[in-house]
Order: C-alpha cells, then structure tokens, then sequence
C-alpha cells in the first residue's frame, strides 16, 4: 500500500461523512450533526435559526404561520392596548393562541413569548415567536417590510416571515 494512501482514504471519508451530516436534516439536528457543522463554521445560533426555517419551510409551515399572524393582528387591533407588556416591546399575546408545534422551533430556550408588536400608531405591524428574550425569534410581518430585521444572523422564509438570532 502506498504512504499516501491511507491520507486520501481518510480525506474522502470525512468529506462524505460531513456531506451526509450537512444535508440529511434529521442527521443536521444531531449531536453529532451539530458538531460536524460546527467545525465546517456554522455556529450554534446559525444553525438554530437555520433549522426553524428549515422545518417551516419543510412542513409548510408558513402559510400557517402567515394565516395566525394575519388572525391575531385583526383579532387583536382594537385591544391591544389592554394586553400586557412584553420584556422584548410589543403585548403579550395569550400563550394558548400559539399552536404546540410552534413552540418547539426556538431549539432549546424552553416556552416562548408570543408577541404582537405594533406602530407608534397603536396598529398590529407584527407578531413576533420569542425564545430568551429575544434571543432567538420568529417575526411574521403584517405586510413585507421595506428593511429585513437586523440580528446576529437573520434568515428569510418568505417575503414577511423571517428566523432570527441574536447576540446574549
């Protein structure tokens, strides 16, 4: 066998392994996954805020997302003032009205704050999914806003739902 051999064998080995662990999603989302996408340079808030949407856009999630936030915002428009304060801006919105399988996107930050955000003018603009106070986030805009959300890192799902990170 030649000196090199082994080397090259190795090399294709690990590029097929990293391969398989950065496209098949339930191998992504493990430990092992995670640690593969790690050392190829996605940090841990990247690869959280890639997996929500990744799993909003796989189970196609958004139009639900889409069809919830529109609900709230009209449901809510005219009493929004009466919610509770949220710690990130915005009201709280009931904990109940968010389906479970939202609740799980944010990784693991435990339950979520479900907060409908409005303008200077008292209007519902979004509602927002959050995890750790901000920490990791689902924003569902009313309408496409004119500037993407800025954060750590941000990814667009569609042109008003966007998964985002930020800094602790």
């Amino acid at each position: 066998m030649r000196k090199g051999r082994p080397v090259v064998i190795s090399v294709v080995v690990l590029a097929l392994v990293a391969a398989a662990f950065g496209t098949v999603p339930v191998l992504r989302r493990s430990v092992p996954g995670r640690v593969v996408r790690w050392c190829l340079g996605e940090p841990g808030a990247t690869q959280g805020v890639n997996d929500a949407a990744d799993k909003i856009i796989a189970c196609g999630w958004d139009r639900e997302l889409i069809e919830l936030a529109d609900q709230l915002m009209e449901e809510y428009a005219s009493t929004a003032s009466t919610l509770p304060i949220a710690f990130t801006g915005g009201r709280l919105l009931p904990p109940e009205g968010l389906p479970e399988k939202f609740r799980t996107l944010g990784g693991g930050f435990g339950d979520p704050d479900f907060v409908l955000r409005l303008d200077s003018s008292s209007k519902p603009t979004e509602v927002v999914i959050s995890w750790g106070h901000m920490r990791h986030g689902i924003i569902v805009y009313a309408v496409p806003p004119a500037v993407p959300p800025q954060g750590f890192f941000v990814r667009r799902v569609n042109d008003r739902i966007y998964v985002i990170a930020n800094e602790s």
